[in-house]
């Protein structure tokens, strides 16, 4: 019995074994016929759609500041049911073989069936100014059924890192400059509102480039003894900085590079501790009042003694303009006759007394009556006066030329003549002297072409005063009115 019990379990598990083969068997047809339909259906499943991208920026250049971050910005979208991912990558190079992961700030969000791709750029001031660094967005569409991936990549970003802001055209909004750039005037500037410039600003001036004020147009220059405002050319690599495409040229600044600054817009530009150099015809030029201190003006160009490094029209002959230095210029100062250039500015290199000016005058032109009881002053005695026009007529007011303290010098062009009205007043201090524009003794050279012409009686007119009064004690003083008109009196 014991024996027929052990042959049934036995047979038993013997039928259990065959069994379970079978349904192994069975399981491992199944998957594996489970498998091959799985994989049939991935390979008839389509590619994932290559990522559409655009750009949200306005074009695929840009200039930035450092210090200032920045945003690129694309959008991708696909339109099957794929999963999009992105990374960013830059390179110092324009190849995109050459590009490296960008560990910057990235972001996304979506946005309906877009997906908005961000990059935010905070450069560094770099070795250079002006180097570019280039970016490209790749974009992966992700098929996350069949694992399947399928990648775009954006338009090449070219960002160029540069404080230099490039200006021109019209200013018609008031503005206030950032001194941590440097302003490049390319062309021609036109501020027809108000123009702040802080302290510390560097303005280079491209070739012939012109800043004119118009309408209620000022410009507000506020620099300090430690932190000048310069005017300058864009050759010149001293302040500021470099302009790219003129690194490296054989010209370098020179005289009459740019053509210089002319207020014609409303009263009240103001010019403090604001240095001009290598402008041409003049550096800046007051054609309404102004204020003028603590400038220096070196080195600028101009073409005749009709033109300066400061020009003070008629209309500026309310202007104030102290404490200033004009050296190494051409001419330094024209200003109309009717305006008194005050004693404290300086016409020589306060480091080298001996550097002055080409033409060491300062040129009277325009404004040809003193009238309204004004009274003007001709009191600087470092250098001489130039009389060019061909007269000057005190109307009702009094002109001074020189006093008991200042030995002025005025020296006069042909034919001219300072007439003396019923109301007017005209006095000569007791050791100036009214002389020819020939007469090198007195004043220097001022043509400054080293080859003296002699002076000779009848060079100028002389003084008339009212009534026609040609035979008067000022003109025949022979001691101070030398190489006038003798006939008009004798």
């Amino acid at each position: 019995m014991k024996l027929f019990k052990k042959a049934l379990s036995v047979l038993a598990l013997l039928f259990v074994v065959f069994a379970m083969t079978g349904c192994t068997q069975i399981l491992g047809k199944l998957l594996n016929k489970g498998a091959e339909e799985l994989e049939e259906q991935k390979n008839n499943t389509p590619d994932p759609e290559s990522p559409s991208i655009t750009s949200e920026d306005e074009g695929y250049s840009f200039m930035v500041h450092y210090g200032a971050p920045y945003t690129l910005t694309i959008k991708a979208e696909v339109g099957d049911s794929g999963v999009l991912s992105y990374q960013w990558y830059s390179s110092s190079t324009d190849k995109r073989e050459n590009a490296t992961a960008f560990e910057g700030t990235t972001d996304a969000e979506k946005i309906a069936a877009k997906t908005r791709i961000l990059a935010t750029v905070a450069p560094t001031a770099p070795a250079k100014d002006g180097e570019v660094t280039y970016y490209w967005c790749k974009v992966t569409n992700t098929n996350l059924k069949t694992g399947k991936t399928k990648d775009n990549w954006s338009e090449r970003y070219a960002v160029t890192v540069s404080n230099i802001e490039r200006v021109h055209g019209y200013i018609e909004s008031n503005t206030t400059w950032n001194s941590l750039y440097t302003y490049y005037i390319d062309g021609w500037l036109t501020v027809d509102k108000s123009l702040v410039i802080p302290a510390g600003t560097v303005v280079k001036c491209g070739k012939d480039a012109d800043i004119v004020t118009t309408g209620t147009g000022t410009i507000a220059v506020g620099g300090t003894k430690d932190y000048p405002v310069y005017f300058t050319s864009y050759l010149d690599e001293s302040v500021g900085i470099k302009i790219p495409e003129f690194i490296g040229s054989s010209t370098k600044a020179a005289k009459g590079d740019w053509k210089g600054i002319r207020i014609d817009g409303a009263q009240g530009s103001t010019f403090a501790y604001t240095t001009f150099r290598y402008s041409n015809e003049y550096a800046l030029k007051l054609n309404k009042k102004a204020n003028v201190a603590n400038c220096v003006f070196v080195s600028n160009k101009s073409d005749d003694s009709y033109s300066a490094a400061l020009m003070i029209d008629a209309d500026a002959k309310d202007s104030t303009v102290i404490n200033n230095v004009f050296y190494n210029n051409d001419w330094p100062l024209t200003c109309s006759k009717n305006y008194t250039v005050d004693t404290s500015n300086s016409f020589h290199d306060p480091a080298d007394v001996t550097v002055k000016n080409k033409y060491q005058a300062i040129v009277l032109k325009g404004g040809s009556y003193i009238e309204s009881a004004r009274t003007v002053d001709w009191m600087v005695t470092e250098l001489p006066y130039f009389f060019v026009d061909s007269w000057f007529t005190v109307t009702n007011g009094t002109l001074n030329i020189g006093d008991a303290t200042h030995n002025v010098i005025v020296k006069f062009t042909a034919d001219a003549e300072i007439n003396e009205e019923q109301k007017g007043k005209i006095t000569l201090g007791v050791g100036s002297i009214l002389t020819s524009w020939k007469d090198d003794a007195h004043g220097g050279d001022i043509e400054a072409n080293g080859q003296p012409v002699a002076p000779d009686w009848g060079d100028w007119g002389g003084i008339r005063l009212y009534d026609g009064d040609w035979d008067n004690a000022i003109n025949k003083d022979t001691n101070r009115v030398l190489y006038n008109d003798k006939s008009k009196y004798e």
